[in-house]
């Protein structure tokens, strides 16, 4: 009664959150819960009967909110400005990348990666600690800004999410390039006397730094006299009266920088009374050569040639300036330059000579003047060589990111920046952002999840560049083979999920359906077995080819359908479906009268159609054969019964006699046959026995 009816209600302090239903006692969430903002809910639920008075009860409710990964990571600026000096030491902290995922677990886990390639070779990320540092040498004349993406992605294993901000990275100057002069050298031909005061020529230099490191001061050399500069403008002057000669005037460039850095040029005055034909130099000028540093002394860099003014006059050449340490050596006669000092420590060096030609013969000063650049190269200058020209490896489908997939290996027999070299992939790569390369590891990794599912090989190329000048390049080609894990479930295959039919008359191992399914995944974890959910004796499934066949009779009677829950296994997943197996009726059942004999009395005199009894006889099959017919089972011409509903009526006046002659008769004894309209038609009967009874009509 009601004393035992229950009712249930919150004591709780989060009624926007929860409900419970008063009947059933079931607990309703009635609006999203978070886990970042409360991880457990505690509130009582109380439960109240019926009675009277009524009685009370509760219990502790302990609601645990399950993290999931809905937040991706983030920073809190979306790009950073950052300085860096050029020429900074590998291993240089520039930033400390920290984005912050309120996730918990593997979802809040964070690692690092730059995702392009213009970073490479410069900077580099490590991808637990988000620490960026400088990872090759950084010079500002050849870039002064670099900007970068750097990516936080989350340790989800499925579905990992991820963030990302900019680093605009500016390189500033450090004072690494001296003055150098627009000309070296200048040659000045003036009258036969110079007197004091007077501007000579006027020098510049130009720096590459920046700032204080670019601002150029200029002076003369030491033992230079008879000659001034202005230390701003670079005019050169006279201090004194000159009278004629040759005058060679030593002007240095000190730049702003600390510690300050020089360059110098030299002046070429010639003072003289008459303005003489000049030599002229042939060929490409300024001259330029490329060496081997491990150029053996003695060898030929070039040739140095002029054309005297007058024909039959004799040149010689004369190394003036920027032969450091005396390096080279120019043959007065010949102009042969040759290596006079090992290059070996000079990888990268660019040496600027300046060469005069006199001409000898001339009577008055005949000179011309040419630039001589040499660069020391590294040895052979050889391009890296990978130790294979095809490197394969193969990962599980389910690694996560940053996994290394396969690790390359190349040399360069070089020395120097030609001998030091990166791994890239090249910037129209259709793997970038799938797969990245360490540019001095050379570990090919992974950026993204992948799936074999959708593509089961990469093949891509990876380049191995020097810092050679002109840089050196060769490439290898990776593989990249995902093996399968059993990720995907097995996927049914209409329409073998439809309805199907069946006799119910069908013998048994009879066919009724074949169950189809595919699996994505490969060899073993793709092979499917097929069961019933549910015990079933009227049908049986063959596990391997998925065949339902009826194994017990049926009746459709007793039952017209089944709903068979099948599935569809691989080991490990388990796909389920539902087969509606439809029993068809076949005519295997007779009609069947409510009663097996029937004796009624009727009056006399009733007339005719008078309604005697109604037989009823029932067909449990369907439709026709169903469908029941009446008829009596031999002619009778007092009665006839109604082949639709069974009546049987009279179809002559019953009169009662009383049996004194052999002719009468008062009881009748008749067969009433049931038939269905089947094929083949069953039938039934039923006995009626019929009295006519006397009634006070004398």
């Amino acid at each position: 009664g009601s004393n035992g009816q229950l009712t249930y209600r919150l004591d709780s302090a989060y009624p926007s959150l929860f409900s419970v239903n008063t009947t059933t006692g079931y607990l309703m969430i009635l609006s999203s819960l978070d886990y970042e903002v409360q991880k457990e809910y505690v509130f009582k639920v109380l439960v109240s009967d019926g009675g009277y008075p009524s009685l009370t009860s509760s219990t502790t409710v302990r609601v645990q909110v399950m993290d999931v990964n809905d937040h991706s990571p983030s920073f809190s600026s979306p790009i950073y400005p950052l300085n860096v000096r050029e020429n900074s030491p590998m291993g240089t902290l520039i930033f400390q990348a920290s984005a912050r995922d309120p996730d918990s677990g593997l979802y809040g886990r964070v690692k690092y990666v730059l995702t392009d390639n213009s970073h490479t070779g410069h900077f580099v990320v490590d991808s637990v600690s988000g620490r960026v540092t400088v990872d090759g040498n950084i010079d500002r004349e050849t870039k002064s800004l670099y900007q970068m993406t750097i990516l936080a992605i989350d340790c989800d294993l499925s579905r990992p999410r991820t963030g990302s901000t900019q680093l605009l990275i500016t390189v500033t100057d450090t004072n690494d390039h001296k003055p150098e002069f627009t000309s070296a050298p200048y040659l000045v031909n003036l009258a036969s006397t110079v007197r004091s005061g007077v501007t000579i020529a006027t020098v510049t230099a130009r720096d590459e730094d920046t700032g204080s490191n670019s601002a150029i001061t200029y002076r003369m050399a030491k033992g230079m006299a008879r000659f001034s500069v202005d230390t701003k403008t670079g005019v050169v002057s006279s201090t004194t009266t000159i009278r004629g000669g040759l005058h060679m005037v030593t002007i240095e460039a000190v730049d702003g920088g600390s510690p300050p850095l020089t360059g110098t040029t030299v002046v070429v005055v010639n003072v003289m009374k008459t303005v003489p034909v000049l030599p002229r130099f042939s060929g490409t000028i300024p001259k330029t050569y490329q060496v081997d540093r491990d150029l053996s002394v003695g060898t030929v860099v070039g040739v140095i040639s002029a054309d005297p003014a007058y024909p039959g006059h004799v040149l010689e050449y004369i190394l003036l300036a920027g032969n450091n340490e005396s390096r080279f050596e120019l043959d007065t006669w010949s102009g042969n330059l040759t290596v006079s000092q090992s290059l070996l420590h000079e990888d990268g060096t660019l040496f600027v000579l300046t060469v005069m030609a006199r001409d000898i013969n001339s009577s008055s000063l005949s000179v011309a003047f040419v630039t001589v650049k040499i660069e020391v190269r590294s040895e052979s200058n050889k391009p890296p060589r990978f130790t294979q020209d095809v490197f394969q490896g193969v990962i599980s489908e389910s690694t996560t990111i940053l996994t290394t997939a396969v690790t390359l290996l190349a040399s360069d027999s070089d020395t120097g920046k030609g001998g030091l070299f990166s791994y890239v992939l090249p910037p129209s790569s259709d793997v970038n952002g799938v797969f990245g390369v360490g540019p001095t590891s050379g570990n090919v990794y992974t950026l993204v999840m992948l799936d074999r599912e959708q593509q089961s090989v990469y093949n891509f190329t990876v380049l191995a560049v020097d810092q050679g000048s002109p840089p050196k390049t060769s490439s290898t080609v990776v593989t990249v083979i995902l093996s399968d894990v059993n990720d995907s479930p097995p996927v049914f295959v209409l329409p073998a999920l439809q309805n199907v039919s069946i006799p119910e008359n069908a013998s048994l191992g009879t066919f009724v359906t074949q169950l189809s399914a595919t699996d994505s995944d490969f060899a073993q974890n793709a092979i499917i077995s097929f069961r019933l959910h549910d015990k079933s004796d009227s049908f049986r499934i063959d596990w391997t080819s998925g065949i339902v066949w009826v194994s017990s009779p049926l009746d459709r009677e007793m039952q017209d359908e089944y709903w068979l829950a099948v599935e569809a296994t691989d080991g490990l997943h388990t796909t389920s479906a539902s087969i509606r197996v439809i029993v068809l009726d076949v005519n295997d059942n007779s009609p069947e009268f409510l009663t097996e004999i029937v004796a009624i009395k009727v009056p006399e005199q009733r007339g005719v159609g008078f309604p005697v009894l109604r037989v009823l006889a029932r067909d449990p099959d369907l439709n026709l054969n169903g469908k029941v017919r009446y008829r009596l089972g031999d002619l009778n011409p007092q009665l006839h019964v109604n082949a639709k509903s069974g009546l049987l009526t009279t179809v002559s006046n019953f009169i009662y006699t009383n049996g004194l002659m052999a002719v009468d008769k008062n009881s009748y004894e008749l067969t009433i046959v049931a038939s269905d309209e089947g094929e083949p038609r069953l039938t039934s009967m039923v006995d009626i026995a019929v009295e006519v009874t006397d009634v006070n009509d004398h």
